[in-house]
């Protein structure tokens, strides 16, 4: 008897994509390398992407942007799957704690999970604890 041997099921993510402004030389630089590290870091962990979201000129300092709120729908489709959200660092969701939090806040109420794609970044969120790092400062959200 011949035992079929199955691939471990992957994590679905999506890729959040956000530059505050585009400059018309760059072409799409900065959105491709962004979403390129992310799909990187995907691979590495063995997750599926399924959509990449991006805000091209837009301000991390507002909560209310398309691609963020595009992502934000799609979320609440996929509720309770365990999507993994990443993106390139924590300044890609907000430059503003205040909008972090509530973002982070927003995200992990569809039971999403944030993770950062950029090694070198020294920012990171620890959702279930509900502590935001933020170079050497520590930020409760």
């Amino acid at each position: 008897m011949m035992m079929e041997t199955k691939e471990p099921i992957k994590s679905q993510a999506v890729i959040y994509v956000r530059v505050a402004s585009v400059d018309p030389g760059d072409g799409n630089g900065r959105i491709a390398m962004q979403e390129q590290r992310c799909r990187d870091y995907a691979t590495a962990q063995g997750y599926a992407v399924a959509r990449v979201f991006i805000d091209a000129g837009v301000s991390g300092g507002i909560a209310e942007r398309p691609g963020l709120n595009a992502m934000l729908a799609y979320l609440e489709t996929m509720h309770d799957r365990g999507t993994i959200v990443m993106m390139e660092d924590s300044a890609r969701l907000a430059r503003d704690v205040r909008v972090m939090r509530d973002l982070s806040a927003r995200i992990r109420g569809t039971g999403a999970r944030i993770e950062f794609c950029d090694a070198r970044a020294v920012a990171s969120i620890v959702l279930p604890d509900r502590i935001l790092f933020m170079g050497a400062r520590r930020v409760q959200i």
